[in-house]
């Protein structure tokens, strides 16, 4: 036999393999397609997730008085690690916090109000940030900062709320197609948990005066942290003496 001929030869049992090969994976995708008829629709369909006001919401600072402005912020998301925010741990919040995404309020000109003052969507493509099962938030700040030292306002819907709980959906059992997860920030206070600042009939946390008027959401004043009052005190004791010194250097010179 040629060499010609070897190669020949060689070349059509390769093309035989192959075609094997090929008719092999058809069988194989069509057995799966019949025996797990969700497996193609559970492959990491993303999820879109939509927050928003109640339309005509009215939102005041603490002092009672003065609307929100663009200044504020309404962010979505979670707390990381099992972290759970309460009055008294405000000062580590912003290190636990995940953003899902913000967006600013719109106060509406003159106060009338003909749609939400707030709204924004996300699209959620897996889980490997986001855990299934997450409870989520809407954390209002002014000005956006983490750090405290401003107005606040969490709240969440979860078991001890009257409306659907707002959990991070799980994307690798997702099949969606059709419209997309809504959170909304109702002005009723039983459809809501109040954490931090107040919902319709009244609030908690953080310094704040009941508003003379109907309203719907209230920020309340993030107080000082006491840590930070407790590490200000040796310096400015440190401070005292050393001024105490000088005092007494240049009276005794």
């Amino acid at each position: 036999m040629s060499s010609k001929q070897i190669e020949y030869s060689g070349e059509r049992a390769s093309e035989r393999c192959w075609r094997a090969m090929r008719r092999r994976a058809v069988v194989i995708l069509a057995m799966a397609v019949v025996f797990f008829p969700g497996m193609t629709m559970r492959s990491g369909a993303a999820v879109t997730i939509v927050w928003d006001g109640e339309v005509g919401a009215r939102a005041l600072r603490s002092d009672g008085v003065s609307g929100w402005t663009t200044d504020f912020v309404v962010d979505l998301g979670i707390f990381a690690n099992g972290f759970v925010p309460t009055t008294s741990n405000l000062g580590t919040w912003g290190a636990n916090w995940l953003s899902l995404g913000a967006t600013s309020y719109n106060p509406a000109p003159g106060g009338d109000v003909t749609s939400a003052n707030f709204s924004g969507s996300v699209v959620l493509e897996d889980n490997s940030l986001f855990a299934a099962g997450s409870q989520v938030y809407m954390w209002v700040r002014d000005g956006g900062s983490l750090a405290g030292f401003g107005e606040w306002l969490l709240v969440t819907d979860d078991a001890a709320s009257a409306g659907d709980d707002w959990l991070i959906p799980d994307t690798t059992f997702s099949d969606q197609t059709t419209p997309a997860v809504t959170w909304s920030m109702f002005c009723e206070a039983d459809e809501q948990t109040v954490v931090f600042g107040g919902v319709e009939s009244g609030g908690t946390g953080g310094e704040w005066v009941a508003p003379a008027t109907d309203w719907c959401y209230q920020t309340h004043y993030v107080p000082e942290p006491a840590g930070t009052v407790a590490l200000m005190l040796p310096a400015l004791f440190g401070l005292g003496v050393t001024r105490r010194r000088a005092i007494t250097k240049r009276a005794v010179g």
